[in-house]
Formats: structure tokens, sequence, C-alpha cells
């Protein structure tokens, strides 16, 4: 008898709306340019994955969820803030924040910026 997978094996992630490119943009900059964040969140995700990768174990999707929970710290910590509604960076504006942020590091990492001993 064949060996099952159980639904939650089997679920995909469902499709996102398309997200706004100018507040994905916004939130990448919020991110980038306050400190706690920066400092609680960024820089592990970044010594992570550049471990990963000179481990050979990187994964670009895993990478990205990475960034996400980045995104929503982000979003939360702006709302509060600047004001705002739930819907001010939707799921699907969040995600493009996280792959233009994975897609900076992979461009940064691929130039070197990561050697430095500080992120090993």
């Amino acid at each position: 008898m064949p060996k099952t997978l159980g639904a939650s094996k089997l679920r995909k992630r469902r499709p996102l709306a398309e997200g706004n490119k100018t507040s994905a943009r916004e939130l990448e900059m919020f991110i980038m340019n306050d400190e706690p964040l920066y400092r609680q969140q960024w820089t592990p995700i970044i010594k992570n994955l550049v471990r990963r990768k000179k481990k050979g174990t990187y994964d670009s999707e895993k990478a990205i969820k990475l960034f996400e929970y980045l995104t929503k710290a982000g979003s939360t910590k702006y709302r509060k803030e600047y004001g705002g509604g739930p819907d001010m960076f939707t799921p699907a504006t969040r995600r493009l924040a996280a792959i233009s942020l994975r897609n900076d590091f992979e461009g940064e990492y691929k130039l070197g910026q990561y050697d430095n001993p500080s992120f090993q």
C-alpha cells in the first residue's frame, strides 16, 4: 500500500494578489533605517544566510520566508509610529519587500560584501 502524505504536507502556498511596489519600497527603506529592527532582526538573518551559503545549504525560497518575518515586524512598527490601517502593507506587499530584500542580499553576497569576519 503506498504511503500517503497528510494534508499539511500537500498544502501549497496560495497565490497572493499583486502587491504595491511603492509601499513595498517604503517598507524596505523603513526597515533599513530603523536601528532596532536592523540590529535585532536584519543582522541575525544575514549572518544565518551567510552561514548557509558557505555550508551549501542555502535555499532561496526559505530566505524569502525569513525576510517575510522581518517585513511583518517592520510593517507593525511602521503602523505604530506613523498610523495607518491593517491593510496598509498587505501580505502581497510585504512579500514583494521580502523578495527585494532577498535579491539585495544575494547581489551583495556575490559582490563579497559579507566576507567580513563579523558576518561569519
